[in-house]
């Protein structure tokens, strides 16, 4: 590969993050009661939250932007949640970033 077919590739791949950011959605399931994100001030560490105030949360993270299993380790080792309390997927169900209102649905 030339120099400028590099550069090219590695150009594109910053636009595709750009354009197709990397978002956890987080839901909660059958919790006892509603968990407080204020609570747990190390989640902080793992992301932009750009959403945690309902039963679907949603953070953009770029620590573990391609590494879905270490962001729900960490996840889980903070919250001390049980894993079958909690669904951690990428983007979310039904998530559609490109839908108009998307960040509505958060």
């Amino acid at each position: 590969m030339t120099y400028s077919n590099e550069k090219k590739t590695r150009g594109l791949k910053g636009v595709g993050e750009k354009l197709n950011p990397t978002i956890y959605q987080v839901r909660f399931i059958e919790l006892d009661e509603p968990i407080q994100f204020e609570s747990f001030p190390k989640l902080k560490e793992l992301g932009d939250w750009l959403n945690t105030s309902e039963n679907i949360w949603s953070c953009h993270s770029t620590m573990y932007k391609h590494n879905r299993k270490e962001f729900e380790k960490k996840f889980l080792e903070i919250t001390k949640l049980p894993v079958d309390n909690v669904i951690i997927s990428t983007g979310g169900i039904g998530f559609n970033f490109m839908s108009p209102g998307w960040r509505d649905s958060l």
